[in-house]
């Protein structure tokens, strides 16, 4: 993947910052409503600085087992 990032955004490819709150959910949708610099969107292919809750959008009907194998905790 890295080889074709190189290849075809000629090295100006982004970035992606990955972190836990704590609060749960709950929280993560705080953030998320707070941001002023940043676009809510669930899909990362996207030109713009995006924030990203997967467990309260394409992750919310997952049941809490499964939410935890995709990496995020219920509250």
């Amino acid at each position: 993947m890295h080889a074709l990032a190189r290849k075809y955004m000629k090295g100006t490819g982004g970035g992606v910052i990955i972190f836990e709150l704590k609060g749960g959910i709950s929280a993560g949708k705080r953030l998320v409503e707070s941001c002023k610099l940043l676009h809510h969107r669930v899909s990362l292919g996207d030109t713009r600085s995006l924030v990203v809750h997967p467990a309260s959008t394409t992750h919310s009907q997952m049941t809490p087992e499964h939410g935890q194998g995709a990496g995020y905790l219920q509250e």
